[in-house]
Protein backbone atom coordinates (compact mmCIF):
# COMPACT_ATOMS: atom_id res chain seq x y z
CA UNK A 1 0.00 0.00 0.00
CA UNK A 2 1.74 3.35 -0.70
CA UNK A 3 0.54 6.44 0.49
CA UNK A 4 1.34 10.00 -1.09
CA UNK A 5 2.90 11.39 1.16
CA UNK A 6 3.51 15.02 -0.19
CA UNK A 7 -0.28 15.14 -0.21
CA UNK A 8 -0.56 14.15 3.23
CA UNK A 9 2.08 16.86 4.18
CA UNK A 10 1.08 19.68 2.74
CA UNK A 11 -2.27 19.64 4.24
CA UNK A 12 -0.98 18.90 7.95
CA UNK A 13 1.15 21.40 8.57
CA UNK A 14 -1.35 24.23 7.11
CA UNK A 15 -4.17 22.85 9.49
CA UNK A 16 -1.32 23.33 12.29
CA UNK A 17 -0.48 26.73 11.53
CA UNK A 18 -4.52 27.80 11.46
CA UNK A 19 -4.79 26.30 14.89
CA UNK A 20 -1.64 27.98 16.09
CA UNK A 21 -2.65 31.41 14.98
CA UNK A 22 -6.44 30.78 16.65
CA UNK A 23 -4.85 30.24 20.10
CA UNK A 24 -2.20 33.15 20.03
CA UNK A 25 -5.64 35.17 18.79
CA UNK A 26 -7.86 33.98 22.11
CA UNK A 27 -4.54 34.20 23.94
CA UNK A 28 -4.26 37.73 23.05
CA UNK A 29 -7.71 37.87 24.31
CA UNK A 30 -7.53 36.58 27.64
CA UNK A 31 -4.37 38.25 28.45
CA UNK A 32 -6.16 41.82 28.29
CA UNK A 33 -8.77 40.81 29.97
CA UNK A 34 -6.98 39.57 33.14
CA UNK A 35 -4.78 42.74 33.05
CA UNK A 36 -7.67 44.50 33.82
CA UNK A 37 -9.15 42.55 36.32
CA UNK A 38 -8.27 44.69 39.43
CA UNK A 39 -9.89 48.15 38.87
CA UNK A 40 -13.89 46.98 39.24
CA UNK A 41 -16.67 47.94 41.42
CA UNK A 42 -20.41 47.87 41.71
CA UNK A 43 -22.86 49.69 43.02
CA UNK A 44 -26.06 48.46 44.38
CA UNK A 45 -29.08 50.67 45.50
CA UNK A 46 -30.82 50.56 48.66
CA UNK A 47 -34.05 50.18 47.12
CA UNK A 48 -35.78 50.90 43.78
CA UNK A 49 -37.29 54.33 43.75
CA UNK A 50 -41.02 55.03 42.50
CA UNK A 51 -39.56 58.57 40.87
CA UNK A 52 -42.38 60.99 40.03
CA UNK A 53 -41.65 63.41 37.28
CA UNK A 54 -40.62 67.15 38.61
CA UNK A 55 -40.54 65.72 42.40
CA UNK A 56 -36.54 65.36 43.81
CA UNK A 57 -36.30 61.99 45.58
CA UNK A 58 -33.11 60.86 47.57
CA UNK A 59 -31.29 57.51 46.44
CA UNK A 60 -29.32 55.99 48.21
CA UNK A 61 -26.59 53.36 47.08
CA UNK A 62 -23.42 51.43 47.98
CA UNK A 63 -20.22 51.04 45.94
CA UNK A 64 -18.07 48.18 46.60
CA UNK A 65 -14.93 47.46 44.96
CA UNK A 66 -14.85 43.51 43.54
CA UNK A 67 -18.42 43.67 44.63
CA UNK A 68 -17.64 43.07 48.48
CA UNK A 69 -15.56 45.59 50.02
CA UNK A 70 -17.21 49.14 50.82
CA UNK A 71 -14.94 51.76 49.17
CA UNK A 72 -15.00 55.13 50.19
CA UNK A 73 -14.60 57.78 47.51
CA UNK A 74 -13.76 61.74 48.27
CA UNK A 75 -15.19 62.70 44.41
CA UNK A 76 -17.07 61.27 41.19
CA UNK A 77 -19.40 60.04 42.42
CA UNK A 78 -23.56 60.39 41.43
CA UNK A 79 -25.93 59.45 39.40
CA UNK A 80 -26.20 60.00 35.93
CA UNK A 81 -29.41 59.96 33.92
CA UNK A 82 -30.19 59.80 30.08
CA UNK A 83 -33.42 61.22 28.36
CA UNK A 84 -34.73 59.69 25.35
CA UNK A 85 -33.48 62.41 23.11
CA UNK A 86 -29.84 61.89 24.35
CA UNK A 87 -29.88 64.77 27.05
CA UNK A 88 -28.09 63.83 30.33
CA UNK A 89 -28.11 65.15 33.84
CA UNK A 90 -25.59 64.78 36.49
CA UNK A 91 -26.44 64.85 40.44
CA UNK A 92 -23.35 64.76 42.65
CA UNK A 93 -24.02 62.09 45.46
CA UNK A 94 -22.62 63.11 49.48
CA UNK A 95 -21.52 60.09 51.55
CA UNK A 96 -23.22 59.85 54.53
CA UNK A 97 -20.72 58.90 56.93
CA UNK A 98 -21.17 55.18 56.40
CA UNK A 99 -18.00 53.91 54.49
CA UNK A 100 -19.11 53.39 50.82
CA UNK A 101 -22.39 54.53 51.41
CA UNK A 102 -23.79 57.74 49.21
CA UNK A 103 -26.93 59.28 48.49
CA UNK A 104 -27.69 61.64 45.56
CA UNK A 105 -31.09 63.61 45.52
CA UNK A 106 -32.53 62.84 41.97
CA UNK A 107 -35.26 65.05 39.98
CA UNK A 108 -36.33 63.73 36.90
CA UNK A 109 -37.74 66.55 34.69
CA UNK A 110 -40.19 65.14 33.17
CA UNK A 111 -42.58 61.35 33.27
CA UNK A 112 -41.18 58.60 30.60
CA UNK A 113 -38.52 56.29 30.23
CA UNK A 114 -35.06 57.14 31.36
CA UNK A 115 -31.94 55.00 31.36
CA UNK A 116 -29.77 55.72 34.15
CA UNK A 117 -26.10 54.94 35.84
CA UNK A 118 -24.34 55.78 39.21
CA UNK A 119 -21.03 57.39 38.50
CA UNK A 120 -18.36 55.46 40.98
CA UNK A 121 -15.51 58.08 40.65
CA UNK A 122 -12.21 56.15 39.42
CA UNK A 123 -14.34 52.96 38.51
CA UNK A 124 -16.00 52.55 35.47
CA UNK A 125 -20.33 53.83 35.74
CA UNK A 126 -22.82 51.14 36.80
CA UNK A 127 -25.32 50.87 34.32
CA UNK A 128 -29.01 50.51 36.42
CA UNK A 129 -30.63 49.90 33.07
CA UNK A 130 -34.25 51.79 32.18
CA UNK A 131 -36.48 53.29 34.85
CA UNK A 132 -40.50 54.61 34.33
CA UNK A 133 -41.12 58.01 35.75
CA UNK A 134 -44.99 59.19 36.40
CA UNK A 135 -46.67 61.63 37.12
CA UNK A 136 -48.63 62.23 40.31
CA UNK A 137 -51.90 61.43 39.10
CA UNK A 138 -50.53 58.12 37.11
CA UNK A 139 -48.59 57.44 40.02
CA UNK A 140 -51.18 57.50 42.29
CA UNK A 141 -53.60 55.03 39.48
CA UNK A 142 -50.22 52.59 38.80
CA UNK A 143 -50.29 51.56 42.78
CA UNK A 144 -53.87 50.32 43.66
CA UNK A 145 -54.08 48.41 39.96
CA UNK A 146 -50.48 47.18 40.14
CA UNK A 147 -51.24 45.50 43.66
CA UNK A 148 -54.87 43.88 42.29
CA UNK A 149 -53.03 42.90 39.14
CA UNK A 150 -50.22 41.08 41.66
CA UNK A 151 -53.67 39.40 43.45
CA UNK A 152 -55.02 38.08 40.40
CA UNK A 153 -51.40 36.98 39.17
CA UNK A 154 -50.76 35.20 42.25
CA UNK A 155 -54.67 33.62 42.50
CA UNK A 156 -54.35 32.45 39.04
CA UNK A 157 -50.99 30.34 39.46
CA UNK A 158 -52.20 28.95 42.57
CA UNK A 159 -55.52 28.05 41.11
CA UNK A 160 -53.18 26.11 37.73
CA UNK A 161 -51.62 24.78 40.66
CA UNK A 162 -54.22 22.90 42.08
CA UNK A 163 -55.87 21.84 38.78
CA UNK A 164 -52.01 20.24 37.77
CA UNK A 165 -52.24 18.53 41.14
CA UNK A 166 -55.57 17.09 40.39
CA UNK A 167 -54.90 15.80 37.25
CA UNK A 168 -51.55 14.02 38.51
CA UNK A 169 -53.95 12.21 41.49
CA UNK A 170 -56.50 10.97 39.09
CA UNK A 171 -53.78 9.71 36.60
CA UNK A 172 -52.12 7.88 39.49
CA UNK A 173 -55.76 6.41 39.92
CA UNK A 174 -56.73 5.41 36.94
CA UNK A 175 -52.90 3.19 36.56
CA UNK A 176 -53.86 1.76 40.08
CA UNK A 177 -57.76 0.28 38.69
CA UNK A 178 -55.88 -0.51 35.41
CA UNK A 179 -53.31 -2.72 36.70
Amino acid sequence: MTINRARHFRSFPATRVWAFLLTVAVCALGIGSVASAGRWAISTLDELPNPIAGEPIEVGFTIRQHGITPIDMSEGVGIRITLADGTTHYFTAAGDGVIGHYIARVKFPSAGRYSWSIRQGMFADDELGLIDVGTPTSAENTDGSLVSLRFAGLAGAMLFGLVALADVVVARRRRVFLA
